[in-house]
């Protein structure tokens, strides 16, 4: 008898096995259809990244908290665009991405770009479809590790548990861009409803893999405006966003039928000084919990997390950084112990504090390579699904990373 498989399964398989063919079918193509007339209207581009991390205690992307460490994370991602005239285009990536125990198959993004109006000085125009959320410097293409400075993205601002939330919304997007005699500005605001793939935040917030679900039912709302100098050297951009999820009990749920609503406020500065780079970026985040029943009373917390990174070129293919993070899920509560004693959690779960040191290395144009060491105290973002057992957590660990990545 032919086994059954739920669709959702299939079409996942399907998409998942389509990016590696076209992906291995595309590399050896790229320079043979330079030479067809045309091909300038199409570009097709893919990026691969292996990861291998180690821990001196719990688990970040698999096992890797073994002696043997977890090469339990990989990206493949595969995204061509086409330009049908000086105001049409359409850009489209699929990505298959496993992360320990998570593992998704996607349209990362699908976009129909149409550049309604320019001037001289400026332009403006709409975004339809899957388009990516702008939210602090590195949202958008977070998704390419060559974008990324390091193997992590500070975890207290660039959740890897709530990506799939972050990273991109179904609707439209409005941006305007203007030059003007002190530099360029770049406004954009999203509407539309974000994917219901929530798993990891719903244990994030509940503590456990309840029988309900996350749902976005309602529009949500980003936006951000970015200014460059003139010379390049110096960006700023204030992103902000309201982002409502619906929460659906399933049966036996112990919460009744509520609503969570996030709205991060984040403020970014990037310097370019010579060979070095300062960062920093500042979140300050209002959640609220509604109507959850009585086993998760209504309240409202408000998270708090920033960073100051320093990146130093020391030639044009190795990259020093250094960077401090700190995250509190509850700017009332940063060493924890409130939320440990109404829900019985290591409070260590409340916060982190992270130190990073780590190189990048570009060997050529298509490969990097990276590798990090972190100190860690807390265990704040550390994914639930990873970690079931939280009285196991150590407040104290370590972490070396490392990835390498190839694009074309």
């Amino acid at each position: 008898m032919k086994e059954y498989r739920p669709l959702r399964y299939v079409n996942s398989m399907l998409l998942k096995r389509a990016i590696f063919i076209v992906t291995l079918l595309v590399i050896p193509l790229t320079e043979v259809a330079a030479s067809f007339q045309g091909v300038d209207k199409l570009q097709v581009h893919g990026f691969l990244t292996q990861g291998y991390f180690l821990t001196s205690d719990n688990a970040v992307l698999g096992a890797s908290d073994h002696d043997q460490g977890s090469l339990d994370f990989h990206e493949t991602g595969l995204n061509a665009t086409y330009q049908f005239s000086n105001a049409f285009s359409f850009g489209v990536q699929g990505l298959f991405r496993k992360a320990g125990v998570s593992e998704d198959t996607r349209i990362d993004y699908a976009v129909l770009d149409w550049r309604v109006g320019s001037w001289e000085d400026g332009e403006w125009g709409l975004r339809l479809g899957r388009v990516k959320n702008p939210m602090g410097l590195y949202n958008e293409t977070r998704d390419v590790a060559f974008t990324r400075p390091s193997v992590f993205l500070p975890q207290g601002l660039y959740y890897d548990r709530s990506r799939n939330l972050v990273h991109s919304t179904d609707g439209g997007q409005l941006y305007v861009n203007l030059n003007t005699h002190i530099g360029f500005f770049e406004l954009k605001g999203n509407v539309g409803k974000a994917e219901n793939d929530n798993k990891e935040l719903k244990m994030a917030i509940f503590g456990f893999d309840t029988p309900g679900e996350l749902v976005s039912k309602r529009e949500n709302y980003w936006g951000q405006i970015k200014f460059e100098s003139q010379s390049g050297d110096l960006e700023l951009a204030l992103s902000y966003a309201d982002v409502v999820l619906d929460y659906k009990p399933g049966t036996g749920d112990p919460f009744r039928a509520g609503a969570t609503r996030y709205r991060p406020l984040v403020l970014s500065a990037q310097y370019n000084w010579r060979k070095a780079i300062l960062t920093a970026e500042y979140l300050r985040q209002q959640n609220r919990f509604n109507h959850l029943g009585v086993n998760f009373p209504d309240s409202a917390v408000v998270t708090e997390s920033y960073y100051l990174q320093g990146e130093y070129l020391f030639s044009r293919k190795i990259k020093g950084i250094l960077r401090f993070g700190a995250h509190y899920l509850n700017k009332k509560d940063r060493g924890g112990k409130i939320a440990a004693a109404n829900l019985g959690i290591p409070d260590h779960r409340g916060f982190t504090e992270d130190w990073v040191v780590g190189l990048s290395w570009l060997p050529s144009s298509t490969w990097q390579l990276q590798i990090e060491y972190h100190r860690l105290n807390g265990t704040s973002w550390l994914p639930a699904q990873a970690n079931p057992d939280l009285s196991k957590l150590e407040q104290h660990w370590d972490m070396v990373a490392m990835t390498a990545s190839f694009r074309f």
